[in-house]
């Protein structure tokens, strides 16, 4: 696998840093964000770093493969089932620690769902969260995760939670410009989260946990809009 980054935020004075360098910091947990604190360099890099090929081959406009995957129901689900709906695509995994990473996902994504529920574009809508710890995260795992996070009385009529098995998911998140890596329980990955269009093809891709969910809402509608004839002469039950 090829080396990965995670953006982390940083208290206090840091010793100047250059691409290549190991680092040891105390990483500080609070409930609602995470930083590093007494960051310090144990081994100086070249400040040179050979950057792989990006993962991902994700890019708007294209549209995406039939990826199979199951869902909390232990369903399959493939991304083409979401067909005449704008699809939001994410990564998580349900022991992640860090408020600011996979439980921020979430949070914004559901933001997203309620401002689409209240201006009655919620059923045009559907929210994927695939997870990144399919060993732990079973359907039967997902589904109560789902119970937990997710507030509506017909949360899964919105979000689908899906696993499969470490290649499927591998072969998804890597689409998308994902990498992960398990390592004692926890996983250590990057964070991408798409907009897909109701014709399957990629709107926009939001890299990283910085995006605000006005900014990810605003596509999410122009998909709506775009999408309107299409939904028009829908079978009724192709658009729950």
């Amino acid at each position: 696998m090829p080396a990965m980054s995670m953006p982390f935020e940083v208290s206090g004075t840091t010793p100047g840093l250059r691409e290549g360098d190991r680092i040891a910091a105390t990483l500080v947990v609070a409930p609602s964000r995470s930083w590093l604190e007494d960051v310090r360099v144990t081994a100086a890099g070249s400040g040179v770093v050979a950057r792989p090929p990006a993962a991902s081959r994700a890019v708007p406009g294209m549209i995406v493969p039939p990826f199979e995957l199951r869902d909390q129901s232990d369903r399959p689900v493939t991304l083409q089932g979401f067909a005449g709906r704008v699809l939001v695509v994410t990564f998580i995994y349900t022991r992640c620690p860090l408020p600011d990473f996979c439980p921020l996902m979430v949070r914004n994504l559901e933001a997203i769902r309620r401002r689409a529920d209240a201006e009655g574009i919620g059923s045009r809508l559907a929210l994927l969260g695939v997870t990144l710890d399919p060993a732990f995260d079973t359907p039967d795992v997902l589904r109560a995760y789902g119970e937990s996070v997710l507030k509506s009385a017909n949360r899964f009529d919105r979000w689908t939670l899906a696993t499969g098995t470490p290649a499927q998911v591998e072969e998804v998140a890597q689409f998308f410009g994902v990498t992960a890596r398990a390592e004692g329980g926890l996983v250590t990955h990057t964070l991408s989260t798409a907009v897909v269009g109701h014709d399957g093809r990629i709107m926009r891709l939001f890299p990283s946990n910085s995006w605000r969910p006005d900014e990810l809402y605003d596509v999410v509608r122009l998909g709506v809009e775009r999408s309107a004839p299409a939904f028009a002469k829908a079978p009724a039950d192709k658009r729950q």
